[in-house]
């Protein structure tokens, strides 16, 4: 056999391969974007910003100087930088239905700014287009990934309400009922009104209505009366569950009262078209 020598001592094949790997480690690395740091001890740092994976820091270049600070992922409280491009425009096409359509832009933002504030806003988006089109477990997956890698990740409302969502859908009752009891006990009043309605979801989702009725739905329209943001959901679902139960005058009231209080919410539009 003829061997070819060469004159570049590592070979042209395995420096193409070197630029390959250089080009998809390239790919694969989140931006580097002006940003502000908030540490634990409420000091700031504002530089330019990336995140290292491997080792869980923040990486922060500050001024002229090429000199680089390095801050754990446990001293940082906040992180704020500039809004994505595409992010905008992929809300509005999930607020639209159009779930196919904005799930490249969020998958690419979820990457790109992982750590970087952004990745969960884009990770409830696109948890959402995946319930959406009925592929709820991997809705679970993208929540769960984001909580588990991210310590504020749980904190946003609806990022978890999503995952809740989504544990529904997949029926994993166990862990959900888990979760809200946690909410329940720790999360302000807004998360335990959500953690009570979903309590009465999982009810119904198990043909258990008067259940849901009764420990979810009323408990939400007695016990969190003033939040009203939650209160068109809760007579909705409740006049379902008296519908079920054949108390009929029970869910007029229900009806009546969420046209009445709540005359341009989502959920009278829907008693208007009948669903």
């Amino acid at each position: 056999m003829k061997i070819t020598r060469t004159n570049d001592p590592i070979g042209k094949w395995t420096a193409a391969v070197l630029v390959l790997l250089a080009l998809m480690i390239s790919a694969n690395a989140g931006v580097t974007t002006m940003g502000i740091v908030t540490k634990t001890d409420k000091s700031q740092i504002q530089g330019l910003v990336r995140w290292q994976p491997a080792s869980k820091v923040y990486v922060i270049k500050t001024g002229q100087s090429n000199i680089e600070l390095k801050i754990s992922v446990h001293d940082v409280a906040r992180i704020d930088v500039a809004k994505p491009a595409g992010i905008d425009l992929a809300a509005q096409q999930v607020q639209a239905g159009q779930y196919a359509a904005a799930i490249p832009a969020l998958e690419k933002i979820m990457s790109d700014y992982e750590m970087l504030q952004w990745d969960v806003p884009a990770g409830q988006y696109l948890a959402l287009c995946y319930l959406n089109i009925k592929r709820a477990r991997e809705a679970v997956e993208i929540c769960e990934n984001l909580i588990k890698k991210n310590p504020n990740a749980e904190s946003s409302g609806d990022l978890v309400n999503v995952y809740w969502d989504a544990l529904i859908e997949t029926e994993q009752f166990t862990k959900l009922r888990k979760a809200l009891d946690i909410a329940v006990q720790k999360g302000n009043r807004q998360v335990q009104a959500v953690a009570q309605m979903k309590r009465g979801d999982i009810d119904m989702k198990q043909g258990q209505f008067k259940d849901a009725l009764i420990g979810g739905y009323l408990r939400t329209i007695v016990f969190f009366e003033q939040l009203k943001f939650i209160q068109p959901e809760a007579l909705y679902k409740a006049a379902k569950c008296f519908e079920q139960l054949g108390q009929h005058s029970h869910a007029d009231k229900m009806r009546k009262r969420l046209m009445t209080e709540y005359p341009n919410d989502p959920y009278t539009e829907k008693i208007r078209i009948g669903t």
